[in-house]
């Protein structure tokens, strides 16, 4: 009696028979995927006016930590080369360089920036922000966006860009941006972003001081969030420049940085943001640099610690954001077996 006889005989299954019905478990057990993930977009404000030759850059007691690299010159190749060197090795993704005007020391600085990161073919993005640099007078807007367009067509791959347009950033001031964003002047050239601490605001700047003014309506602001390690311009006080006080985490005892941090990962893992903006690479007046630097008031005298810890929480963003595979549970791989076994068997079953 041959097999095919027996097989129809009492309901067996030939080969051919089980091949077809594991394709058919195949094609209904669901796909492995990856899950969706959002790119998160990490910059950092980046000071360009610190000049040896002007008496007040590096004052102290103005300035009371100093950077590993010594009171720089923000205009020197070999300065920016290495700053570019250090912001790339935290894995951020884009730079908001200060800007005071046309024809400034700031205007060569980042003259420099644009220099250097296209001499290195950086995968660091750069970008100017504008700073209220003369709120006495009316600002020269076609000149402001002349100039920043000219550094983008000098180099456009290294430049900031959203919507295929290069990015550029005014800080809230009284007369640069106004009491309302429509009172600034656009360039359809550019992606128009302000920072500060305004309703209007695109960025806001930092959420930690007493102030209500400086307090977002609400948490994250817009698709942006900002981190900052610590703020204290007691000594801007102290010698005449600020007629008020904020001082948060002088000592970076607090845990401020950290908990900043988490609460931007949690939110970004979340997709609810997609910019982190870090209060700030090297803002000494403040006391907010992450930059490697002497600390005049902090527990540790490590140089690196803020530097560390930025780029222990930029490694932490990332690797939650990677897609996962999602693979199905095990008893959801077996249903479609069983399932296809029963209605198979059921099929062969004849009566005698």
């Amino acid at each position: 009696m041959s097999v095919a006889i027996l097989s129809a005989k009492h309901g067996l299954l030939l080969p051919d028979e089980i091949i077809s019905i594991l394709l058919v478990c195949l094609m209904l057990i669901p796909i492995a995927h990856a899950s969706a993930s959002t790119h998160v977009n990490v910059g950092v404000f980046v000071y360009t006016w610190y000049n040896p030759s002007s008496p007040i850059s590096w004052q102290y007691p103005k300035i009371v930590d100093k950077p590993i690299l010594g009171f720089y010159d923000s205009s020197n190749p070999k300065v920016v080369a290495t700053q570019i060197e250090q912001i790339e090795g935290l894995g951020i993704d884009f730079v908001m360089l200060n800007w005071l005007g046309k024809g400034t020391f700031s205007d060569a600085a980042v003259g420099t920036w644009y220099q250097v990161a296209k001499s290195r073919s950086t995968q660091l993005k750069l970008s100017i922000m504008v700073e209220p640099y003369d709120e006495e007078h009316a600002y020269n807007y076609s000149e402001i966006y002349d100039r920043a367009y000219a550094l983008f067509q000098a180099d456009p791959i290294q430049s900031l860009t959203t919507n295929s347009k290069p990015v550029i950033f005014f800080y809230n001031g009284a007369t640069l941006t106004g009491e309302a964003a429509r009172t600034l002047p656009l360039d359809d050239r550019f992606d128009v972003m302000t920072v500060g601490h305004r309703a209007y605001v695109d960025f806001w700047y930092d959420d930690i001081r007493g102030n209500p003014d400086y307090v977002p309506p609400r948490i994250p602001y817009r698709d942006q969030i900002s981190v900052l390690p610590r703020f204290d311009d007691y000594w801007q006080w102290e010698t005449g420049l600020r007629d008020h006080v904020d001082v948060v985490d002088r000592h970076l005892t607090e845990g401020l940085y950290r908990s900043q941090w988490d609460r931007a990962i949690d939110l970004a893992s979340k997709g609810l943001v997609i910019w982190i903006t870090i209060a700030t690479w090297n803002e000494y007046s403040e006391r907010t640099e992450i930059e490697p630097h002497y600390d005049n008031t902090a527990y540790t005298t490590d140089p690196y610690y803020l530097y560390n810890l930025t780029k222990q929480y930029v490694a932490v963003l990332h690797a939650q954001l990677l897609p996962v595979p999602e693979f199905p549970e095990f008893p959801t791989l077996l249903m479609p077996l069983m399932v296809t076994l029963v209605l198979v068997l059921l099929t062969k079953r004849r009566p005698h």
